[in-house]
């Protein structure tokens, strides 16, 4: 069996399991929870498929794969989509912008070794998934900008402050 033989059938076998987690997608969303419990589990079964590709001869196959298959439905695709994104979206088949929070969140699971197992858990345990992606999840540019508005916030009191006395 050729090494590029095997590759496809990785790939083969990643895309299968994708669209399996996507059937259930399917089935879920009509009946949204509004514990989000399935949310997450759905949200959690991605892990193993993002460690399975990432940093592999299969991740790049399964990046233009994924972004044919979107051009080809009409899907925009941005040139610097990461793989975690490219995962969430096909699983939901959506470019909403819960989306790209459900993956950010995602990525902070890697980060801090969360498996799928405990993956619920650690969600509900930091307050939700946008949580997750908003406070975890903040970009070095989201941290700086952050930083940023707190000194002003600190300036204008400070400078509040000194016209109080003033007065």
């Amino acid at each position: 069996m050729s090494s590029h033989y095997e590759k496809e059938q990785k790939l083969a076998e990643i895309l299968s399991n994708l669209n399996a987690i996507s059937e259930k997608r399917a089935k879920w969303q009509p009946d949204y929870d509004s514990t989000r419990q399935k949310l997450y589990v759905l949200l959690g079964s991605c892990l193993p498929i993002y460690e399975e590709l990432k940093g592999t001869k299969n991740e790049g196959a399964f990046i233009k794969t994924v972004k044919d298959e979107f051009i080809l439905r009409g899907m925009p695709i941005q040139k610097n989509l990461n793989i975690m994104t490219l995962i969430v979206r096909k699983v939901f088949d959506s470019n909403s912008q819960s989306v790209y929070t459900w993956a950010r969140a995602l990525r902070v699971a890697v980060r801090e070794k969360v498996t799928p197992e405990t993956f619920v858990d650690w969600v509900n345990n930091n307050n939700g998934i946008e949580e997750v992606a908003k406070i975890k999840g903040a970009t070095t540019v989201t941290k700086k900008r952050r930083k940023a508005l707190e000194e002003a916030e600190h300036f204008v009191e400070d400078w509040l402050d000194v016209w109080r006395q003033l007065l």
